[in-house]
């Protein structure tokens, strides 16, 4: 008796799962119709009319991911900078590692004041306080006169990205319909990379006006201003997200980014045309994150996954070769293969970045969300702090070769095997779904993961490309696929 009761409320839980992501969707779409109906909404200064309630959700979309576009923005202008800052303001390699790596950790900082910002101040809140943090940290950096304003302007500036980083892809993944929300989650990481190019391409722009690295970080005044007006209102999946995070921060993107100048400047190029060279890097990055915006819904996540680390790996060993050519006498062999490596690389890494938004905006389950976010937004952040606090130390300890070869590229090699085996799929899944994935236990996902595999390699070697491709991901267990494996 007592254990037909207990199969009975699991049927009636799961039941209820199966129901919730369609009574949600109801709701959503009733709530649409209203607003059809209203045909109208006003929104601080602005009064806007749409005959479709849809395109109110896209222009949300739109003004959030803005804020991607801010934070890629800042994380780039430090690179030209870096070729005239520490000179102006005589700063030691010590205090120019501290200058470039406290953005990162004023990052930790705001994500850990993400959870009571977005309780109290609610998502739109929240963007706008990161907004001031960022109008602040760039003032301060634009008028720095010495190593501890400049280090307190980017650390201010770290906590606005910080905040705004763990605020936004939630804010557009509780907006936007399940069907479409890794798409538009995407479009976060894409409009971070469009931010990157945008940044080298300031750089380049006020590279001969005097004084210029105060206009190249001074610039990003300008977009924090702007947004101030646009944004309308509004356990195991920690270790999963956290887990994604990782492994993409500890590749050592972030100080690839801050160092691009420095790093071209290193093989042989000269200062101004460093600074031209690193818009290569940051467009490939940007190239790269396109088709993750358009195809992360029909690959799924961890296919994504798969399919983007070994590129990293790639790229890693590219730029190792290259920094073992002699530059003196195979200068141009040396730089072609650096380059080759760093575009592979960018490109690979561009795809893979956006998952870091997209998974931990909805693995939480709603009552942890902003909490989980907390969590993942600090961890990001204190990864990049750390890789670019100590990549002067330990491009000089373990070789340039070393650093990327045998550090980054072990990683990439280990995030591999995690995403191979261990990560399960969240695809157009409910929330409700996505919760139950994590309470089967860990020896199921590795082996539905690893028979997954191996039916992969079987399609691969007979040709059938499509069902590897696009449709791989149907053979994910659903709702009443889960009901059969907790019987």
């Amino acid at each position: 008796m007592g254990g037909g009761g207990n199969d009975k409320v699991e049927a009636e839980a799961l039941e209820v799962a199966r129901a919730g992501g369609h009574r949600v969707d109801a709701l959503l779409g009733e709530m649409e119709q209203e607003l059809e109906a209203c045909g109208r909404l006003k929104r601080s200064f602005f009064h806007l009319e749409f005959k479709d309630s849809k395109h109110f959700t896209w222009l949300l979309v739109a003004f959030a991911s803005m804020g991607g576009l801010l934070s890629g923005l800042d994380q780039s202008l430090i690179s030209g900078a870096n070729l005239y800052l520490p000179k102006d303001l005589g700063l030691t390699p010590r205090e120019n590692s501290l200058v470039n790596s406290g953005m990162p950790l004023g990052a930790v900082g705001g994500a850990l004041i993400l959870s009571p910002a977005n309780e109290y101040f609610g998502r739109k809140g929240a963007i706008y306080l990161s907004l001031v943090l960022y109008t602040v940290g760039a003032a301060l950096e634009a008028g720095a006169m010495d190593f501890g304003m400049i280090v307190a302007g980017r650390v201010i500036l770290g906590l606005g990205v910080g905040l705004e980083g763990g605020t936004v892809p939630v804010y557009v993944a509780e907006t936007v319909e399940r069907r479409i929300r890794g798409n538009l989650v995407s479009l976060y990481q894409l409009m971070i990379a469009l931010g990157e190019v945008l940044g080298y391409a300031v750089a380049a722009i006020f590279l001969r006006v005097p004084g210029n690295w105060r206009y190249i970080l001074g610039s990003s005044l300008v977009f924090s201003t702007v947004m101030f007006g646009g944004v309308p209102r509004a356990r195991r999946a920690l270790v999963y997200a956290n887990t994604m995070i990782l492994l993409g921060q500890l590749t050592g993107v972030n100080a690839i980014m801050y160092y691009m100048s420095v790093l071209m400047n290193q093989i042989g190029y000269e200062a101004e045309k460093a600074n031209y060279m690193s818009l290569v890097g940051g467009g490939s990055l940007l190239l790269g994150t396109i088709p993750a915006v358009f195809l992360m819904e029909t690959c799924g996540r961890r296919f994504w996954a798969i399919m983007m680390l070994p590129g990293f790996f790639i790229g890693l060993v590219l730029i190792g070769i290259g920094y073992q050519i002699n530059i003196e006498t195979h200068t141009m062999a040396a730089e072609g293969c650096y380059l080759a490596g760093l575009i592979t690389y960018m490109a690979f890494f561009g795809s893979y970045a956006c998952l870091t938004w997209v998974v931990p905006s909805e693995v939480y389950p709603t009552y942890l969300r902003s909490y989980g976010m907390t969590t993942s937004d600090a961890l990001l952040f204190l990864a990049s702090f750390i890789v670019t606090y100590n990549f002067t130390a330990m491009e000089q300890v373990m070789t340039r070769t070393g650093l990327t070869l045998g550090f980054y590229g072990g990683i990439a090699v280990l995030g591999e095997i995690y995403q191979v085996f261990f990560m399960p799929e969240t695809k157009n899944k409910t929330l409700e779904e996505i919760d139950m994935v994590f309470q089967r236990p860990t020896v199921d996902i590795v082996r539905e993961n690893w028979s997954g595999v191996k039916e992969n390699i079987t399609d691969l070697c007979h040709g059938r490309f499509r069902k590897v491709f696009v449709a791989q991901t149907d053979r994910q267990p659903r709702i009443d696929e889960l009901e059969k494996a907790f019987a």
